[in-house]
């Protein structure tokens, strides 16, 4: 893996980063494939004097959007080249993508192309894919005076929560919000109290009503289908759930958030969410309703309309579950695909206890 590569997290090049390059120092940048031309000032930022400073890389394929902080001199710079027809620029204090296809701008998490001189987190999406294959940062048709930093090239068209939740440093804030979160381990299961202990915080235990098996060799239980859930009941507002599931067959009923309006059950391999307000489902962490018989598949439901989840209930919604459930978490916040990536890479590494 290159370190251009690498500077990224997992789930960052699960959602389809690419290239991305910290800055870190002269070294750094050479390391990674960098040719510096000139005296840039590189420290975790690279900042050019507009007159002959630039940076060159190899080429980056298949980009569909671009992101970075920058502080410009003044609101007209060229910021970088990309491709001999594809660059970004700035014209007294508008953005300007040449070459992208109906481009998308965002600032500071804002739909927007207006940019001032203050550091700013930029954003840029096309969903007409490119090659970077001429990139130079600091020239274009002439050279520009700016810092940047953190810049980031993706595969894929990075949606408007996540620009803001790079602005706000908070893309991974969801991790310590659960609701609830059951990890169903033998250290979190209670046979006196016949219950597994919620370790949100919050009290969140769910109560066997007839009893689940255990898994001794793995985490989760193992539900008959004729009469084993979990029950919770009120855990407060929620717009997401996640779990491991291996459903004995592929139409199940897996769970209950509020005594019927809002279920989660599998059809003909076909997850549905009744009640959800339109719901994204991923399988695996990326979008898919297909969940087949048999294996670990991790799930994740979300949606922009939080519902009070005031009767939560697992392994059985209309008929019980005949399957095994683990790590079940439910968040009170949209997910957006980074988040449910990084959700499933970090839960995937729990997988060799099964």
């Amino acid at each position: 893996m290159s370190r251009l590569v690498s500077n990224s997290t997992p789930a960052e090049r699960e959602r389809g980063c690419s290239f991305a390059e910290t800055f870190e120092n002269a070294s750094a940048v050479v390391e990674n494939g960098g040719a510096i031309t000139s005296t840039p000032t590189v420290d975790f930022g690279m900042t050019t004097d507009g007159t002959d400073d630039v940076v060159t890389y190899p080429a980056v394929n298949s980009v569909k959007s671009i992101s970075f902080w920058i502080t410009l001199q003044t609101t007209t710079e060229d910021i970088m080249q990309l491709s001999s027809s594809h660059s970004i620029e700035a014209s007294s204090g508008t953005l300007t993508a040449t070459g992208l296809t109906s481009p998308t701008f965002y600032v500071n998490g804002v739909a927007t192309a207006t940019i001032t001189t203050a550091r700013s987190h930029v954003t840029v999406t096309t969903a007409t894919a490119f090659n970077a294959d001429a990139i130079q940062i600091g020239q274009d048709d002439s050279f520009g005076q700016f810092k940047i930093e953190d810049l980031k090239m993706w595969t894929n068209v990075l949606i408007t929560k996540e620009t803001l939740d790079y602005t706000n440093n908070d893309t991974f804030t969801y991790r310590n919000k659960a609701v609830i979160d059951l990890p169903m381990t033998m250290e979190n299961h209670d046979p006196t109290n016949v219950r597994t202990l919620d370790v949100s915080g919050n009290g969140n235990h769910g109560t066997f009503e007839d009893t689940p098996t255990k898994l001794t060799t793995s985490k989760g239980y193992s539900f008959d289908g004729t009469n084993d859930d979990l029950s919770c009941g009120n855990v407060g507002t929620m717009k997401s759930a996640a779990f491991w599931i291996k459903p004995t067959t592929t139409s199940e009923d897996i769970a209950d958030m509020d005594g019927g309006t809002h279920t989660i059950e599998v059809g003909s391999g076909t997850i549905t969410a009744t009640g959800w307000s339109s719901p994204a489902i991923y399988v695996d962490g990326v979008v898919s309703s297909t969940l087949v018989a048999g294996i670990w598949q991790h799930v994740v439901i979300t949606t922009a309309t939080g519902f009070a989840a005031s009767a939560v209930k697992f392994g059985k919604e209309t008929t019980y579950l005949d399957g095994s459930l683990m790590e079940a978490k439910l968040l009170p916040d949209e997910l957006t695909p980074l988040q449910v990536a990084d959700l499933y890479i970090t839960e995937r590494k729990k997988l060799n206890d099964i």
